[in-house]
């Protein structure tokens, strides 16, 4: 049975939105209620075969998730670094 919202369809028509943990819990219901109002989706989360799960889920719905991206929850540093853009010396980071 296809997800149905309360809210206006097409709400978020064109629109694409980044769901972090979209896996699980909230973010996966949050996922499907703006997959249901016509937003494209990207979901992050730490492991990939629940966001794959969730995918699959909005899919069978006739939603759209363009991407799904995995995340350690504690990345090293160097990594940890990458993914929000700092370098030693940028500011922001305590050097």
């Amino acid at each position: 049975m296809p997800y149905q919202t309360g809210f206006r369809e097409g709400l978020f028509e064109g629109q694409t939105l980044l769901i972090p943990g979209g896996g699980g819990g909230l973010g996966r219901c949050i996922a499907h209620e703006l997959a249901a109002l016509g937003a494209k989706l990207v979901l992050a989360g730490r492991t990939m075969e629940n966001l794959e799960r969730t995918q699959a889920e909005i899919s069978e719905d006739d939603g759209e998730v363009v991407g799904c991206q995995s995340m350690s929850r504690r990345p090293r540093r160097k990594h940890r670094q990458q993914w929000c853009g700092l370098r030693r010396g940028d500011g922001g980071n305590g050097a």
